[in-house]
């Protein structure tokens, strides 16, 4: 697992980009994680979703659906295995370790992701200026 840990005082550099950041004091501290993801079965999905051409169309589809909408947790797993078409990536075990993985998906951090886009497509297509 990667383990970068990036310490900012606060108003100094500014903030850590990305998921993975929490704040305790001052000081801002990016926990452990796995290409600035909780874990390397939420950054899988993620990756698939946003590099193989289908899973982008279809994720990207599926987001723009949610006009005006805050995408949650529960939106964010029927996005993936929408856009898989299975509850799991190709590079997933098959089987029960598969399940397992992706059981540990962190689908709040993926709709603050899906959700992020949604306002992007948002301001792009409709103006939306929020």
């Amino acid at each position: 697992m990667l383990r970068d840990i990036d310490i900012l005082k606060s108003g100094e550099g500014g903030e850590l980009p990305g998921p993975g950041t929490t704040t305790k004091g001052k000081v801002k501290v990016k926990k452990d994680t796995y290409n600035g993801w909780t874990n390397w079965a939420t950054w899988n999905v993620s990756s698939w979703l946003d590099n193989a051409e289908i899973y982008y169309k279809i994720k990207t589809n599926l987001i723009k659906a949610y006009r005006y909408t805050t995408i949650k947790a529960d939106d964010a797993e029927y996005i993936a295995v929408a856009a898989l078409g299975t509850r799991r990536t190709p590079d997933f075990e098959r089987g029960s370790a598969g399940a397992a993985e992706w059981k540990s998906v962190d689908w709040a951090e993926l709709a603050d992701h899906f959700d992020r886009e949604r306002e992007e497509y948002e301001r792009e297509e409709y103006g939306n200026n929020n």
